[in-house]
């Protein structure tokens, strides 16, 4: 996992999650997970400027996101 490839995966996200007006991405990482990736990210619903933390896991052995 690459620095190139890890900011390309954030970028990407948070493109994603922007698409939604009610959040903002306050915070994304993107770091190894044992055989696949895992982002966390802190959103900030802004409606209710509420924030949350989601966590996201991609394997590649299982091919399972969790």
């Amino acid at each position: 996992l690459t620095e190139d490839l890890r900011e390309q995966i954030a970028q990407n996200v948070t493109a994603i999650m922007n698409y939604d007006p009610r959040v903002s991405v306050d915070r994304l990482i993107v770091s190894q997970y044992e055989s696949g990736i895992q982002i966390e990210c802190e959103l900030t619903y802004l409606p209710y400027n509420i924030s949350e933390n989601l966590r996201f896991r991609f394997d590649q052995d299982n091919n399972i996101l969790s």
